[in-house]
């Protein structure tokens, strides 16, 4: 089964990201659907289920019964979650990976690799899918299998920097360093677990030099990195560079001291519930996505609900909800999902370009406006701030000299069939009645046979 992209494809990727999850428990492996809501696009059916309000309101602990007993619970929910994903969609590669990742964190790697050798079945062709084989066998001390899903994964997808690393570790493990250097170089990152990797093949393989360059590189990029420090001590003592070592030796044992003073705090803070919470949460929010692929809305929505109830912090749950709400026509139940978006990442201008669209719809012109001028500051090289301005701007009935100006710039970013719609109607509010035609003209020319194109450019044909 093919495939499909994130929904978050729509309008821009975010910084440092690709399209696809960051926090969920897929890893950022599985891509769902993209549902855009242009200006020609048809509603989607409105969602059933919780108002987001409950959605977004942190789960009440009231009567509930000891926190070992919810965490059973919980894990119990995780799991149910993916297996009706599973009996709704058998046929769907996506639902039955979701399910092995499922396993394979709580701790079942028998089930995760049957789950998984079943997908396999139906897609052989997943990287995604050939790296969760390779941990889930790595569990099971299973190296040699390791290496051969690790090698697959990047057999399929040569630029999969994770699998590149796994394939590199668990060959260092074996003693394998010559083919760790195959595997590493010529893909190199600014990651200093890469470089510590690199690092401890060449001290295995006895180049010293080059094996202390790429430990140096590693704590430049990441200081507290104890186990570099420890191998550069160790290089450099057999480079014959004491002082060097004994100054990397006493670094090393003052991270690991300050490590594990840090641990036992963590250890005092950490509460293994909330982590179960996160952990269901996230599984629920891509279970959700695997709904959204089958065009399942209203289940989707509920789950993120839930995902929100478990963890307010979940933004990718956030993001979905916030995103449907507003398409579903629910655009104060969404209202304050975006204000939140934008308050937890402020630099982030998608987040504010839907904050306007919210504002928009619930009649609070004023602060839309400002909303999408915070777009334009932020990400001055896109069209969408000037195209919603715009339209903001066409719902006021301000004059077509105010409309005109951000109608050119958004067409001169983005010559889109939306934008020359805008373009069309801003020259007319102008009294450019020709030049109005001429833009109409151009966007038809893009989809032709496109219907409320085609009635618009009857309008203005003389």
């Amino acid at each position: 089964m093919e495939r499909v992209e994130s929904v978050r494809c729509s309008r821009w990727n975010r910084p440092g990201r690709g399209c696809a999850p960051g926090s969920g428990i897929l890893l950022g492996s599985l891509m769902v659907l993209c549902i855009s809501s242009g200006l020609f696009g048809d509603p989607i059916p409105a969602a059933e289920g919780p108002s987001a309000q409950q959605g977004a309101e942190v789960m009440d602990g009231g009567s509930a019964p000891d926190e070992a007993a919810q965490e059973r619970e919980l894990r119990a929910e995780q799991l149910a979650e993916a297996e009706s994903l599973v009996e709704a969609f058998p046929e769907d590669d996506n639902a039955i990976y979701l399910l092995g990742l499922v396993h394979l964190q709580l701790g079942d790697s028998e089930s995760a690799i049957a789950t998984f050798e079943r997908c396999k079945a139906m897609d052989p062709d997943r990287a995604d899918l050939f790296e969760s084989l390779g941990e889930a066998v790595l569990i099971r001390d299973a190296c040699d299998q390791a290496v051969e899903h690790f090698t697959r994964a990047l057999t399929l997808e040569p630029s999969r920097f994770s699998a590149r690393k796994k394939l590199a570790d668990t060959l260092l493990r074996m003693g394998r360093a010559d083919e760790v250097l195959e595997v590493l170089q010529g893909h190199g990152a600014p990651d200093p677990e890469y470089y510590r990797i690199l690092g401890a093949a060449h001290q295995q393989l006895g180049a010293f030099a080059p094996a202390r360059d790429a430990f140096l590189r590693a704590i430049e990029l990441d200081p507290n990195l104890d186990d570099a420090f420890y191998g550069l001590s160790m290089v450099c003592a057999r480079m014959g560079e004491t002082e060097a070592a004994a100054e990397y030796r006493e670094r090393f044992r003052e991270i690991k001291a300050k490590g594990q003073i840090q641990g036992r705090d963590w250890r005092r803070g950490f509460s293994p519930l909330e982590a179960t919470r996160r952990s269901v949460a996230m599984t629920n929010t891509d279970v959700g996505r695997v709904f959204l692929s089958q065009r399942r809305i209203a289940p989707a929505m509920r789950l993120w609900e839930r995902a929100l109830q478990l963890d307010p912090r979940n933004q990718d749950a956030r993001w979905h909800l916030a995103f449907f709400l507003l398409q579903t026509g629910r655009a104060s139940d969404a209202l304050p999902h975006w204000r939140e978006l934008c308050r937890s990442t402020p630099d982030y201008p998608r987040h504010h370009f839907h904050l306007g669209e919210a504002l928009t719809r619930t009649g609070r012109l004023e602060e839309a406006e400002s909303a999408f001028q915070q777009v334009i500051r932020l990400a001055p090289d896109r069209s969408e701030g000037y195209a919603g301005l715009c339209n903001l701007y066409l719902l006021q009935k301000r004059p077509g000299t105010e409309l005109l100006p951000l109608a050119e710039k958004a067409v001169a970013i983005d010559t889109s069939p939306a934008n020359l719609v805008l373009l069309s109607i801003a020259f007319e509010q102008y009294g450019d009645r020709k030049a109005a035609l001429e833009a109409i003209e151009r966007a038809v020319r893009m989809v032709p046979g496109d219907p409320k194109l085609l009635r618009r450019l009857q309008q203005l044909t003389p």
